[in-house]
């Protein structure tokens, strides 16, 4: 009886050592995919002088964990201080990637630079996702 939970018990810890890895597998595979998308973001005509945390639009990056599935994957807004004064506000969701559906849908309550929407249907178009807006 002791052998078998020992060997339960080992079998349990290897289970969860192997799912502390794939969740740090999928960490670092989210921010691959951040700065991939940050990427093409710059390679846009006027792409280097719009994008990163520093110029004329902002910065966006990836995050799941705004996402109540936790399935998804939010793509998120952070203006530039310049672009602060005009949108009025700090940080915002702007869409929802679904990787199942390998679909972006895009959401939120607030308005976007158009020059940052434009650009955001082109570079979900070369990340191979259907773009889909939703009402505003």
């Amino acid at each position: 009886m002791k052998e078998i939970i020992n060997s339960l018990k080992s079998n349990i810890l290897g289970s969860v050592e192997r799912l502390r890895k794939y969740a740090m597998d999928s960490c670092y595979f989210e921010d691959l995919l951040s700065e991939a998308m940050m990427s093409l973001y710059k390679s846009l005509p006027n792409g280097k002088e719009n994008y990163g945390s520093d110029k004329k639009i902002g910065w966006l990056y990836l995050n799941r964990f705004n996402d109540s599935e936790n399935r998804n994957v939010c793509v998120e807004y952070c203006p530039s201080e310049k672009m602060i004064e005009e949108v009025n506000y700090l940080q915002s969701i702007i869409g929802t990637i679904v990787l199942e559906k390998k679909e972006f849908h895009r959401e939120g309550n607030n308005p976007l630079p158009r020059t940052l929407e434009e650009d955001t249907k082109k570079v979900m178009d070369m990340l191979g996702l259907k773009y889909i807006s939703n009402s505003l």
